[in-house]
């Protein structure tokens, strides 16, 4: 009986599965970008840290 409720064309299916690809794929870019920009804070952090150690060594050597 269950059968008799589904098209006979399928098209829709293909749309359906289509559309979660997509979204997960979508999913998939943004998780991407979201540990690149993660990755780049870290190192923009290790960057201010290092900054900051050479200027407290710079200030210490010329007191």
């Amino acid at each position: 009986m269950l059968l008799m409720m589904v098209p006979a064309d399928r098209s829709f299916l293909n749309r359906r599965s289509y559309s979660f690809s997509t979204q997960i794929m979508t999913w998939e870019k943004n998780t991407e970008a979201m540990s690149h920009r993660h990755e780049e804070k870290k190192i923009g952090n290790m960057e201010s840290e290092m900054l900051n150690s050479w200027s407290r060594n710079l200030k210490a050597i010329s007191a």
